[in-house]
């Protein structure tokens, strides 16, 4: 819904939205009202362009929804900064007491279609096998 008050102040000047997820690719989740599924659509088809963070969005759009202009751009990660092997790596694992432990990251929004359930249901089948821990930070 913000979007859609950004586009009707944007006074014809070229408005760029950006879609996370599509309320029709995910219909299982009724976590949008109707009325906000057609505010994200009347924004999507004014917009001069719509970004997808994701290719099988981006063909979503495009085949189902009829949204003409949509680009995939990839959420970017900087593999130089974020990577396993960083200096000081050991000394966090030290602070949160996490020696000797295999460390699985989820980074995202804890929701139904982050598949947060599988997450937690595939920790459930191994934490009897593995030394393991939940950490949150």
């Amino acid at each position: 819904i913000p979007a859609f008050f950004a586009l009707k102040i944007s006074d014809k000047k070229p408005f760029v939205y950006t879609c996370h997820r599509s309320s029709w690719v995910s219909k299982k989740v009724p976590y949008k009202s109707k009325l906000a599924q057609r505010f994200e659509a009347y924004v999507m088809s004014r917009s001069s362009a719509v970004i997808a963070v994701s290719d099988t969005l981006r063909m979503s759009l495009i085949e189902k929804d009829g949204i003409e202009k949509v680009h995939f751009i990839p959420n970017g990660v900087n593999t130089r900064f974020f990577r396993p092997e960083i200096a000081g790596s050991e000394e966090l694992r030290i602070k949160l007491d996490l020696e000797g432990y295999i460390v699985i990251l989820f980074v995202g929004r804890i929701c139904y279609v982050k598949g947060i359930d599988i997450l937690i249901e595939a920790f459930n089948r191994i934490v009897h096998v593995l030394k393991s821990r939940i950490v949150s930070l």
